[in-house]
C-alpha cells in the first residue's frame, strides 16, 4: 500500500472515471463513480483484475486524502458520500448475458436480505427513476440533487474531475451554493 500512488495509474484513470460533485447540508462532499461506464470485463479479459481492484483502492486512498485536507483546511468534513451511478451499466457489457435492469430486485430480494446488517444499513440501490433517487438522496442523506452539477440531473457548478483534484493535490473545497 506503501506505493499505491506512485504506480503508474494513467489508463486507469482516464477508462475508470470518478468526480467530486458537491456536497451534503453538513459539509460532507459527495463522491461519484460512474461505475456503469467502467468496462470491468476488458480488465478481466486483459488479466488486469487485480490492477482494477488496486485502482479502486488506490481511488478511495485518494478520497481519504482528500478528506484529511479538508479537515486541515478548517472544513467540518467527517465522510465522503459515495454515489454509485450505474445509469450506463450494461449486463451485456459488464457479464455478457443478456438479461434486462436487474440491480434493484436483486440487491432488494437476493443480497440485502443475507447481507451484513451494517451492510445493509448503510446500502440503498435505487432505480433508473430519478423522482427516486433525488428524494432519498434529499431526505436520507441530506444531499440537494439541485445542487449537483448538470451531468447528476442539478443546476450545481460542474463537479472536479478525479484528474482534477490530483493536479491540485487532493484539495477540494464545497461550492458555495
Amino acid at each position: 500500500m506503501d506505493t499505491l500512488l506512485d504506480e503508474d495509474w494513467t489508463e486507469f484513470n482516464n477508462q475508470y472515471r470518478f468526480n467530486m460533485d458537491g456536497c451534503d447540508d453538513k459539509g460532507n462532499p459527495n463522491l461519484v463513480l460512474f461505475v456503469g461506464e467502467w468496462d470491468m470485463r476488458r480488465a478481466a479479459i486483459a488479466g488486469q483484475s487485480d490492477k482494477l481492484r488496486r485502482y479502486i483502492d488506490k481511488c478511495f486512498e485518494e478520497m481519504s486524502i482528500m478528506l484529511r485536507n479538508m479537515q486541515a483546511d478548517g472544513a467540518n468534513a467527517t465522510r465522503i458520500n459515495l454515489i454509485l451511478d450505474m445509469a450506463s451499466l450494461s449486463l451485456q457489457v459488464q457479464a455478457c448475458p443478456r438479461s434486462p435492469d436487474i440491480a434493484v430486485p436483486l440487491w432488494t430480494n437476493v443480497i440485502r436480505p443475507f447481507a451484513p446488517p451494517e451492510i445493509a444499513r448503510i446500502v440503498d440501490v435505487y432505480g433508473r427513476k430519478k423522482s427516486d433517487w433525488r428524494e432519498a438522496l434529499r431526505a436520507k442523506y441530506g444531499i440537494d440533487w439541485i445542487k449537483l452539477s448538470h451531468e447528476m440531473g442539478g443546476d450545481g457548478p460542474d463537479p472536479v474531475d478525479a484528474n482534477e483534484l490530483r493536479k491540485a493535490r487532493y484539495s477540494f473545497k464545497c461550492p458555495e451554493v
